[in-house]
């Protein structure tokens, strides 16, 4: 099992870039969840490679980018397939497999390791995860094989994108989210079978297929992903394909050099978490610098993850007794509440009447899932019909 000092949570400068302690506690936490990935792989000869950013930083950073603060692999379906029928029984109480097979805002062909599928800052979790109380999950990109002929590959291209234009046609239309992701994941599940209809025949090509293979025809020789060699990364190592300098100019150029940007997301990723709190239960959480804080000797813990656990907790509790009294005064409106208590509360309201939003519009506040990246804003309007308290602890 890994081990992380605490001294390697601490802020950093590496290549003339600041990295917050939250951005290094992000990687303890992606170190963490990558350690356990690595021991089910070889426990059960499972093959997996570094990817993407990681990819590039193990070889040219030895560790993580240090503008980048997510944690890449890739496999090859065949041992996807292997990885996902031990890792249910493998993976610890809390984790979880996400796709689009089992989760509304993971439309991608990408599959999710995560440890925890909900913010959390109660002390117990807090102690064992870095103090890092967002989500977090490594991202395993999935190669196929395709085939030698570019006509039949072409062809099969253009079905994936006309079902995946159908999929994002049903994603604007008007109907509600449960019937649009209903139709939208049969497309998907006829999109991942073309997709993979290559893997059991011996073809000399594989690619990542969505977006890289069906949009941009980047493709690779196979025999570039059978060998591979562990390198150092951090303080543990990853195995990347042996091949690396092919690989990585393909993607990046002249992967060498260093240039400060690029991503597929935001940095840091936790951000739009991090905004969701404050939107939805307008929690600062942040500390702005003041110089007199320089000449007082006494120590402001008003921002502390714990103060605001604790002041959420009873915003939560006072929102339910709040919403209980408007309840009993209106008893014929037709209003269902639910309350879930398992460590925390979950408030679901649904079929409110016009008066009933108005007067708890200013309590709720609406966070979707979205692949792993959280999305929230308080609705403000009255025009949605459901409003949803986050499971956060």
């Amino acid at each position: 099992m890994i081990k992380i000092d605490d001294s390697y949570l601490e802020d950093e400068i590496r290549d003339g870039f600041y990295i917050p302690s939250m951005t290094k506690r992000t990687w303890a936490m992606e170190l963490t969840v990558l350690d356990l990935i690595d021991s089910i792989c070889s426990k059960h000869n499972i093959t997996y490679f570094a990817d993407w950013g990681t990819y590039l930083g193990a070889i040219r950073h030895k560790g993580f980018v240090p503008w980048d603060d997510d944690l890449d692999i890739c496999m090859h379906r065949n041992e996807l397939n292997k990885f996902l029928a031990v890792a249910k029984e493998e993976l610890p109480e809390g984790y979880s497999i996400m796709s689009f097979h089992n989760n509304d805002y993971s439309w991608k062909f990408i599959y999710n390791i995560v440890p925890n599928d909900h913010m959390c800052f109660t002390p117990e979790y807090l102690k064992s995860h870095y103090s890092f109380p967002y989500i977090v999950a490594i991202d395993i990109f999935i190669i196929d094989n395709i085939s030698d002929d570019d006509s039949i590959e072409q062809s099969r291209n253009e079905q994936v994108k006309r079902l995946l234009n159908e999929a994002d046609k049903i994603s604007l239309s008007e109907q509600s989210e449960s019937v649009k992701f209903n139709k939208m994941r049969v497309l998907y599940d006829e999109a991942e079978k073309l997709l993979q209809l290559e893997n059991e025949h011996d073809t000399k090509r594989v690619v990542q297929k969505v977006p890289w293979g069906v949009y941009h025809n980047r493709t690779y020789d196979k025999s570039d992903f059978i060998n591979a060699v562990r390198v150092p990364f951090e303080m543990t190592s990853v195995p990347v394909p042996l091949c690396f300098n092919k690989i990585l100019s393909s993607k990046y150029g002249n992967f060498m050099n260093i240039v400060f940007g690029g991503g597929g997301h935001n940095y840091p990723y936790y951000i739009g978490q991090k905004k969701a709190l404050k939107e939805a239960f307008d929690y600062p959480a942040t500390y702005e610098f003041s110089e007199s804080d320089l000449l007082s000797n006494e120590k402001d813990y008003s921002a502390s993850l714990k103060v605001i656990a604790a002041e959420m907790k009873e915003y939560l509790a006072d929102s339910v007794e709040i919403i209980h009294e408007i309840l009993l005064n209106k008893d014929s409106q037709k209003v269902k509440i639910y309350l879930v208590h398992n460590d925390e509360k979950e408030l679901l309201c649904q079929k409110k009447t016009s008066t009933f939003k108005r007067k708890v519009h200013k309590l709720v506040g609406i966070i979707h899932f979205q692949g792993l990246k959280i999305k929230a804003k308080l609705n403000r309007s009255g025009k949605n019909n459901d409003y949803y308290y986050p499971n956060v602890q």
